[in-house]
């Protein structure tokens, strides 16, 4: 995610606890894994609808909902 890109800026607009794009802090990170998922455009409707739904379900906990995000993937 690159800072002043406004698509990926407005994927986490108004949800608490996000820092801007490009923070070099662990959750900063964590938001940029989170776009490159969410915006990729290989990734499908129903991986980008669960770990959008995980950011709704963790509200200013984006770690949490990539670890989440991460689990649901982890089978046998």
């Amino acid at each position: 995610m690159e800072p002043g890109d406004p698509h990926t800026e407005s994927l986490f607009q108004g949800l608490p606890g996000i820092p801007r794009p490009g923070d070099p802090s662990l959750r900063g990170q964590v938001l940029d894994v989170i776009a490159d998922i969410i915006s990729g455009t290989t990734t499908s409707p129903d991986v980008r609808r669960r770990l959008l739904r995980q950011l709704v379900d963790n509200p200013g906990n984006p770690e949490q909902a990539l670890l989440l995000h991460i689990l649901d993937f982890e089978g046998p």
